[in-house]
């Protein structure tokens, strides 16, 4: 015959075990603590670098100017003058890439009348009433100008000559930049890396705290260097060489590192 009881024994065995062991947790009421997670301390630091690079680059702006009371005069000048000092720039060696259109214009004016001058004087007094202002003329005015881009500024005196005894009417440059940094920049950014660390555990001397790693780094926002110019003009065919000195230009890095500090 089976034994019933011993089922039941084990149930009330349980039940008595879980009692005791809720009796237990408030007579002895034990305390295990609690986890904070606390922010870490920071310092926030600023490093940068400076550094000079030669211009690479120099840009000119050639254009020709004609007036006439004939509009396709005026075009035919223009486009004449124009063509010619493409042949000569392109001759010089700069590319067709190099050479671009700016701006064509062709529009009619009236020119200002003459000022008639009068001299007052005891003996020869000004005709009262004045006579009467010449009318100004119709005049047509045709323009081109174009942008000429060397990426040999050894020659920038040589092509300011050239242009500026071409027949162009107006000239301007050369604007001096730089073309590619990339070297220098990467040279930069490790600098300022470096100062910004040294520049924190300068901060942190004596204070028994310590550079444990870094938490956010990011590069402020770059400068970019204004194009040097230096002003050419239109000039008499009798005039030569037209000197020129390329320079060079500062670049500056700036990045901004945030260091997680611990004693």
């Amino acid at each position: 015959m089976p034994n019933t009881s011993q089922p039941i024994v084990k149930t009330l065995l349980i039940i008595g075990a879980i009692v005791l062991f809720f009796l237990a947790g408030r007579w002895f009421n034990p305390n295990w603590g609690r986890l904070e997670l606390g922010q870490p301390a920071t310092l926030t630091v600023t490093g940068q670098a400076d550094g000079t690079q030669t211009n690479q680059i120099a840009t000119f702006y050639a254009g020709v100017v004609a007036n006439n009371p004939d509009r396709d005069a005026a075009v035919s000048t223009v486009n004449e003058q124009m063509a010619e000092l493409i042949r000569q720039v392109k001759e010089f060696g700069i590319p067709d890439e190099d050479i671009k259109t700016e701006n064509i214009t062709v529009y009619e004016y009236t020119e200002s009348p003459p000022y008639i001058l009068m001299e007052e004087s005891a003996a020869e007094p000004a005709i009262f009433p004045p006579p009467p202002a010449r009318k100004g003329e119709k005049v047509w005015q045709a323009s081109n100008n174009i942008t000429i881009t060397l990426r040999d500024v050894s020659r920038a005196t040589a092509l300011a000559t050239l242009i500026t005894n071409t027949g162009a009417t107006t000239v301007s440059g050369p604007n001096f930049t730089i073309d590619d940094s990339t070297v220098l920049d990467r040279q930069l950014l490790q600098q300022a890396m470096q100062d910004a660390r040294e520049k924190a555990e300068l901060l942190l001397a004596g204070t028994g705290q310590r550079i444990t790693r870094i938490i956010t780094i990011y590069e402020n926002e770059a400068y970019t260097p204004y194009p040097l110019s230096a002003q050419s003009r239109a000039t008499d065919a009798s005039e030569t060489a037209v000197p020129v000195e390329p320079g060079s230009q500062t670049i500056t890095k700036s990045i901004t590192v945030i260091f997680e500090i611990s004693r």
